[in-house]
């Protein structure tokens, strides 16, 4: 998350003592780090908590975080999208597989008999990486170097209609284009919001 949202460099100096580090050390560094980066209150929304989010219990459920079982229900029933761990060099649990989250979706939405994702189905509604298949038009596809999701969107420009740009920089993550610009920004990131502008510009008009 750190990485997506566009803090790599922050989660890697902090990960610069882990190799001369024990084990509670390592536990201590990434609670200190979770707690920094996140907020002494990330615990308690739940976003994570597959109990809290599967919970009946009215009070429970108001420590739901906004988005977090509709973004869940749009996962297990539709696109997936569930983030594994590699094969190798991950830092996540090799326990984190495909496996792994759909469990998670059957008990979060208390349904044993879960179907998989209808993944093609939706691709055949929207035209997956192909969307100009389905006549669609006008579509501007932002992309960011150190955004996982950019696997799983428009990478190529398939005709003028549906423009698409990945902005390849350092620390360049998630919506990196709706956030306030800095002076600091890098040149693909600031390259973004000008073809973004232009588009629209021209789309409206």
């Amino acid at each position: 998350m750190a990485v997506q949202y566009s803090n790599k460099q922050w989660l890697c100096d902090a990960m610069v003592p882990v190799p001369t580090m024990n084990t509670q050390q390592r536990r201590e560094l990434f609670a200190n780090f979770t707690t920094t980066y996140w907020g002494a209150a990330f615990p308690r929304d739940c976003f994570y908590d597959t109990a809290c989010l599967n919970s009946t219990d009215p009070t429970t459920q108001q420590r739901w975080q906004p988005t977090a079982r509709a973004w869940r229900a749009q996962k297990c029933s539709e696109v997936a999208w569930w983030q594994v761990a590699p094969a190798q060099g991950s830092l996540r649990s090799q326990m984190v597989n495909l496996d792994y989250h759909f469990q998670q979706c059957k008990y979060i939405f208390s349904d044993p008999n879960l179907p998989l994702p209808s993944v093609d189905a939706v691709n055949a509604v929207y035209g997956g990486l192909q969307p100009q298949s389905k006549g669609a038009t006008k579509i501007y596809s932002a992309n960011f170097g150190d955004d996982p999701w950019r696997t799983v969107c428009l990478r190529d420009m398939p005709n003028a209609e549906l423009p698409a740009f990945i902005a390849h920089c350092d620390g360049c993550g998630h919506v990196d284009d709706f956030r306030t610009p800095k002076s600091s920004d890098p040149d693909a990131l600031l390259k973004q919001r000008v073809l973004e502008t232009s588009y629209f510009t021209q789309w409206l008009k």
